[in-house]
């Protein structure tokens, strides 16, 4: 398993594995097909220089991708967002722990940035598990803040690791 800086022709297969993913409510915020390709291929650009954005390869096949996004604002410049997604026929394996470490490493070298927040639905334990581990802490949660259907929410806990 490599992990290597995204490049704008990884886009597709990132997307395309969103959207697999945002069809089991609750995993992904977005529904599947709400973010257009454009807004990826945007994203690795922008974080090339910005960020990271990074993704796992197995073989010549992508196993996952992260992003940590810095915040605009003068005043949130020093924190970053983190998503990461890990694609199911590679889940169990460790490999969301390699990225989310390199990412902590990564922002432990940059001088631009104290922090790494991120949301997580309250039901996935395993996820929390993950980031409890690597030292995130929660921070505040958003109560019945992801609507999955009519009459059924799920919370978001918000996480935060200064570094």
């Amino acid at each position: 398993m490599q992990i290597r800086p995204a490049q704008p022709r990884d886009a597709a297969v990132i997307a395309q594995a969103e959207a697999n993913i945002a069809a089991t409510p609750g995993l992904l915020v977005g529904v599947p097909h709400e973010i257009p390709l454009t807004t990826y291929q945007a994203s690795i650009q922008a974080l090339q220089s910005e960020g990271l954005y990074v993704v796992a390869e197995n073989g010549d096949e992508l196993a996952g991708h992260l992003m940590l996004d810095p915040m605009g604002m003068v005043r949130l410049a020093h924190v970053l967002r983190l998503t990461i997604v890990v694609y199911p026929t590679h889940q169990g394996q460790g490999l969301g722990k390699r990225l989310m470490q390199h990412a902590i490493h990564w922002a432990q070298q940059d001088q631009r940035f104290d922090k790494i927040e991120l949301n997580v639905r309250a039901t996935n334990q395993r996820a929390i598990r993950l980031y409890q581990s690597l030292g995130f802490v929660e921070e505040g949660r958003f109560i019945k803040r992801i609507k999955i259907s009519d009459g059924d929410y799920l919370d978001d806990i918000a996480m935060g690791l200064f570094v």
